[in-house]
């Protein structure tokens, strides 16, 4: 594992640094263009940490060479008057500082010895210079993020701890660990990515994308730096890996930051690698990570980390991804033990029927072939035109198919528009969550009024003019769709290699080596159609139930 992970970093790298850009001036020399956004993202540096450990493996110093015209292009273009760096050149968040000097703070603890004089000098004290100030983020009222960079916060002081001793650092470290450990649920659950009071319904901001991907790496981190027991952060590790699909695929279908959801994690985290790579004495971790790496290894089109079904529809790449998640491989590469990886089973894959979390506002199904998720949790973070709860049934995974179904944002929001790319071909995407769709409105949207209950291996989502019944069997799933005049859409992941048929009656359709759907009514789909969306990166083959009354559909 430690090798493929070693290969495909370097295969990421190497095509990063072939969008490093050569120019006369500071302004731009030294940094990455990406080919999709056509922009520079600020937090190329980040790099710097995967591209020492590949001039530690080769020898080739032209790879620190890089690293460095990349913090001496970051240190020009985004330096602080307080010495952090801003997250892009025209976003004046400076929180991002702390995953940058992360990177820079592995590099010297892994290689300072071994580096070469001018590199360690200069990036010694460019990290010593930002965590100096990031340590005194406690007395910054503007300082008031969403939870993950406590988490980093806290990381970023254990490394600088380690890295001089001084006791200053060890202390704000711990300070931020605990206010990071204030933000776990009963269910043992991190919230606090987005608003941090609960709604009126009882559930809280919850993102799985930034909790796996960042958040519970960065809190193992810092326990493995402080010397601390990791037992806590062990748990709570496992407590999120229920939503670790089979295929190493992060279930975050109803985050509240699911509009950066790629199907394998979020945008602009390091992911889930980074913390496993610190767990691996446990076989289930280790198991998990071999399957997060097999899916990155799927996921790279062109020798970059792509969203999985992008390539179909011919949309370019962004950067953001690839060097971010570099560093994940890089933990791994580093992991003083890899042991050989016994395949068992992951907490999802264990057949649990009906599990509820958020005060009962997010249900999860792992009952004979499927797995599912269902929300309708009224705590949010984006606007309220992105709405992805309403008692939809966010996600379907079926063990040997993969992914079914796959919610999307209601609306396609790039909040961080330096960071989430627009598509260059497809048109803007429509709504691809399985729901009700009633006098233009999108259940999804829906919050409050929306009963969500289960029963056995039953979940209903019901208001006052609709409601959807999910009966879950061994081997099938049936719908039983109820209201007076409505549609329930009900989007198919399928790759255009799908071939699709159609009975000629039109209640049933037949996806090659996929699901079969059966519907007491006529479908209104067009076979050949698909649509791609980049939240969640999947292509969809869009079917339209007609609902007049009661209508059952049996997927199998």
């Amino acid at each position: 594992m430690k090798e493929r992970a070693y290969r495909l970093m370097k295969t990421w790298c190497d095509t990063l640094l072939t969008y490093q850009v050569r120019t006369h001036t500071p302004y731009t020399d030294g940094a990455l263009l990406c080919p999709t956004c056509h922009i520079i993202h600020g937090r190329i540096a980040d790099l710097c940490f995967p591209l020492s450990v590949l001039w530690a493996r080769t020898g080739d110093e032209g790879y620190l060479a890089q690293a460095d015209r990349l913090i001496r292009w970051s240190e020009y273009n985004l330096k602080t008057q307080d010495g952090l760096w801003y997250n892009d050149i025209t976003n004046r968040w400076y929180a991002t500082s702390a995953f940058s000097a992360m990177s820079i703070g592995e590099t010297l603890l892994h290689f300072e010895d071994t580096l070469p004089d001018e590199y360690r000098t200069a990036w010694r004290a460019i990290f010593l210079r930002m965590v100096g100030t990031i340590k005194t983020l406690d007395t910054r009222e503007s300082f008031q993020p969403v939870s993950n960079y406590y988490c980093g916060v806290a990381a970023v002081l254990a490394m600088a701890w380690r890295l001089t001793g001084d006791a200053s650092y060890r202390e704000k470290a711990t300070h931020w660990r605990d206010v990071a450990m204030s933000r776990f649920d009963e269910d043992g659950l991190f919230f606090g990515e987005g608003p941090l009071t609960a709604a009126s319904d009882g559930s809280r901001t919850v993102d799985m994308g930034y909790n796996l991907e960042e958040s519970m790496p960065l809190l193992l981190r810092y326990a493995r730096l402080m010397g601390e027991d990791e037992t806590f952060f062990r748990d709570r590790l496992r407590d999120h890996l229920a939503f670790l699909l089979p295929d190493g695929a992060i279930d975050d279908s109803f985050g509240t930051r699911h509009n950066k959801w790629t199907y394998w994690g979020s945008r602009t985290s390091d992911g889930l690698i980074e913390g496993l790579s610190l767990v691996l004495d446990d076989p289930m971790f280790a198991d998990a990570c071999e399957r997060v790496l097999t899916l990155y290894e799927s996921c790279t089109h062109d020798g970059l980390l792509a969203m999985p079904m992008a390539h179909e529809v011919g949309e370019p790449t962004c950067l953001h991804h690839t060097f971010t998640h570099a560093k994940a491989l890089a933990a791994l590469v580093c992991a003083e033990q890899v042991p050989p990886v016994v395949r068992g089973k992951l907490p999802c894959e264990e057949k649990r029927g009906v599990r509820a979390y958020q005060n009962g506002r997010l249900i999860t199904v792992s009952h004979g072939v499927f797995r599912a998720t269902f929300s309708a949790a009224g705590s949010g973070y984006l606007p309220s035109h992105t709405a992805n709860a309403g008692g939809s049934m966010n996600l379907l995974y079926h063990d040997v198919y993969g992914p079914v179904c796959a919610a999307t944002s209601a609306q396609y929001s790039p909040t961080e528009s330096l960071n989430q790319q627009y598509l260059r071909y497809a048109p803007e995407p429509a709504c691809m969550t399985a729901q009700f769709v009633i006098d233009g409105q999108l259940a999804c949207q829906q919050t409050g009024d929306v009963a969500l209950t289960s029963c056995e291996h039953t979940v209903t989502a019901s208001t006052d003019t609709w409601q959807a019944s999910y009966t879950f069997d061994d081997k099938r799933l049936t719908i039983r769709l109820c209201c007076d005049e409505g549609v329930y859409q009900l989007p198919i992941v399928a790759s255009k290699e799908r071939t699709v048929t159609l009975s000629d009656d039109g209640r049933v359709l037949t996806i090659d080596r996929g699901p079969t759907v059966r519907s007491s009514v006529p479908l209104h789909v067009d076979v050949d159609q698909r649509v791609f969306h980049p939240v969640g990166g999947l292509l969809y083959l869009p079917i339209d139930i007609p609902v007049h009354g009661t209508v059952d559909v049996v997927l199998e």
